[in-house]
């Protein structure tokens, strides 16, 4: 449990807590008090079953951010569409429409107040909050989840949203462990001023499991695609589609003997030859990911 913050005594339907799970009944929120405190002041949580939103009472905020005008507070430093209202129980039992903002309201007033008594409570936040926000996708520490784990007739909703949650993180971070090796390839080539041929591209691409490729295989889709001409007088020549992808290099052949010498008084064949950039390469890296040649 974090410095500045201690766990209360069970608490009544009638007593704030931090935490509150609302559920629609009878068109009223039904709340559930999972009691903490930080540096011996409440402030109240709402957990809005419906949309999986947790709003905070803007109150409650300033008064731990020692704002003396809630009002003005929020509209120096809080987002229109981060402010709503919402029914909050009161210490009287009585249903009160009260205003409340969600996580980014809550950060644009930790992170936008110079007062002395936001100091403490910034510490809490980026410490406590910021990474329990990351890890289970909502300002849940590890001794409240336990908590919720213990009552999950009331806290069904949030534990499912939780565990969806982390199942999500999981599977990204699948995904950032299968794209790492392409992110390297591309940190490797995107600024490289070498050039490869249409021989190297089509290897490539069949290294990266598109079966079948073949330099007039590839030659053929990038035509098709729009990236090479197709007009006699200038085929294979890159399109305006293709700049920074592919250059039009010059290959110069020399007439050559048995020997390999070069033949005097013959003129040498010139060929227009489109090569594949550094950027070229990630790109039709990405554009073929996944396909099979057409056979």
């Amino acid at each position: 449990m974090a410095a500045g913050c201690s766990a209360s005594p069970p608490c009544s339907s009638t007593t704030p807590g931090r935490w509150i799970k609302m559920t629609r009944s009878q068109n009223r929120y039904t709340p559930v008090c999972l009691p903490q405190i930080f540096g011996g002041q409440r402030f109240r949580a709402l957990y809005d079953a419906q949309d999986g939103t947790v709003y905070f009472v803007l109150n409650d905020l300033c008064a731990l951010l020692g704002h003396s005008n809630a009002r003005m507070a929020a509209k120096r430093h809080v987002a229109p569409q981060d402010v709503t209202k919402r029914y909050v129980l009161d210490p009287n039992g009585r249903y009160q429409r009260t205003t409340v903002v969600n996580e980014s309201g809550l950060y644009a007033l930790v992170f936008g107040s110079r007062l002395p008594a936001a100091g403490r409570f910034k510490h809490y936040v980026t410490s406590q909050i910021l990474p329990s926000v990351r890890k289970y996708g909502a300002y849940m520490d590890p001794s409240v989840l336990s908590q919720v784990e213990k009552d999950p007739d009331a806290c069904e909703r949030l534990l499912c949203s939780l565990r969806a949650v982390l199942s999500e993180k999981q599977a990204l971070e699948k995904q950032l462990a299968l794209a790492e090796p392409k992110a390297l390839f591309a940190d490797a080539v995107i600024g490289d001023s070498r050039t490869i041929s249409m021989y190297g591209m089509a290897d490539l691409l069949k290294t990266a499991g598109y079966q079948g490729m073949s330099r007039e295989i590839l030659m053929e889709k990038l035509r098709q695609l729009g990236y090479l001409s197709v007009q006699p007088g200038s085929l294979n020549h890159p399109m305006a589609r293709a700049n920074g992808l592919i250059e039009l290099c010059v290959r110069v052949i020399w007439p050559k003997d048995a020997q390999g010498r070069r033949i005097p008084n013959r003129r040498p064949l010139v060929l227009h030859v489109p090569r594949v950039t550094g950027a070229g390469q990630v790109h039709f890296m990405s554009l073929f990911s996944g396909k099979e040649a057409a056979h």
